[in-house]
């Protein structure tokens, strides 16, 4: 099966003080982590971004249909302009995901909108996967004013799958570097190890 690789890159970065997607991270830019892992995955690579610097990583870019609305306008954007059914997402900012993460989301592929990964009552919606149809769904939401996708995936018809084995394995997993200082002290990007486990559900 092919899957589509959307790199959400369209924040505002506020806290960062400059696009974060593009800041050097132990030798690579953030982006570039990202890009690294859907690359093993996906025969497509769409990055959600306004930002046209990131056309200089060879991918088709998509700005977010309105600016400054999170992540769900960048999914309402780019899902729906998918060329495959499903689709791995993951935000431009965490470095620290890896491929045991994608293989527990796509062994959970079934009839749902998504496989959202869960961990102490916390869900990681911009380290998922979902299906192309979820796309019709948050582009309605954005229309009516409805910008949590937090609140969304929880009231509509997505799978959420706890990972909170793989926080064992790897308690990083899902770190995000919003500033500066987490550049500083984040923790090295080592070589990851693959890890299939099966969806336990949640």
């Amino acid at each position: 099966m092919a899957y589509t690789g959307i790199l959400l890159a369209g924040g505002s970065s506020s806290r960062m003080g400059t696009d974060k997607g593009m800041v050097e991270f132990q030798g690579k830019k953030l982006a570039e982590y990202a890009l690294d892992l859907l690359s093993r995955f996906c025969d497509e690579i769409i990055i959600s971004t306004g930002n046209p610097e990131y056309a200089g990583f060879g991918f088709r870019i998509i700005p977010d249909q309105l600016p400054g609305k999170g992540p769900l306008s960048g999914l309402a954007a780019t899902l729906p302009l998918s060329s495959n059914e499903w689709n791995l997402v993951l935000g431009c900012d965490m470095p620290y995901t890896n491929s045991a993460l994608f293989e527990f989301l796509l062994e959970g592929m079934g009839t749902s909108l998504g496989v959202i990964p869960v961990h102490d009552n916390l869900i990681e919606p911009v380290a998922a996967l979902y299906h192309r149809t979820a796309g019709v769904l948050f582009e309605n939401e954005l229309a009516k004013g409805n910008y949590s996708l937090y609140k969304i995936i929880r009231d509509n018809n997505f799978s959420l799958s706890d990972a909170g084995f793989l926080l064992a394995e790897f308690p990083v997993l899902f770190r995000s570097l919003n500033e500066p200082s987490d550049l500083a002290t984040g923790w090295p990007v080592h070589c990851e190890m693959s890890i299939v486990r099966k969806n336990a559900g949640y």
